[in-house]
């Protein structure tokens, strides 16, 4: 099955940039109707993370996200491949992005903003599609390079509390 599924991932992850969307490696929640996408590295406490977030904020997704590019700015998406998560209180329009965490396990608890250089190239890293030419390349970087502007480390241990963390940053 699980062949069966990033098989399945990298055909949509194909198809999706064709509309402006890509398929991002991240879990997401939403924060007053508003979506925080979570990544990082296998391991790094994405899964923990979001958990730890549940209640009260709402899962859509949690390992695979849908991106697009709307004219309503940047949106999340309920994920298809979506193996964990109850989204019969989601819609199906997307969400508003208001930014994004990176998740590292094993740290001193803190939100820190990260530079948009270092966090395009980490975006870049989790999305699930080969670049193949400029004019794919492009579009990926119309998507990703916005939300390099919102991008936060959140560094954290197994036991901490990160609720206050997110708090004091996204629900202004």
């Amino acid at each position: 099955p699980n062949f069966f599924l990033a098989s399945l991932g990298k055909m949509t992850a194909r198809e999706t940039i064709k509309y402006n969307h890509i398929l991002l490696h991240a879990a997401s929640i939403l924060i007053k109707n508003k979506a925080i996408l979570i990544t990082g590295r296998p391991g790094s406490g994405k899964s923990t993370t979001l958990r730890k977030l549940v209640p009260p904020y709402l899962p859509i997704s949690d390992d695979q996200v849908v991106v697009g590019s709307t004219k309503k700015g940047l949106v999340a998406y309920p994920s298809p491949f979506n193996s964990k998560i109850d989204l019969s209180k989601t819609k199906n329009t997307g969400y508003p992005i208001i930014g994004v965490i990176i998740s590292a396990k094993n740290q001193k608890l803190g939100l820190t903003k990260v530079p948009a250089p270092e966090a395009l190239g980490i975006l870049l890293n989790e999305t699930l599609l080969a670049i193949s030419n400029k004019k794919v390349a492009k579009k990926v970087l119309n998507i990703v390079s916005p939300l390099s502007h919102r991008t936060f480390i959140l560094s954290h241990q197994i036991h901490d509390n990160i609720l206050d963390a997110i708090n004091s940053q996204f629900r202004k």
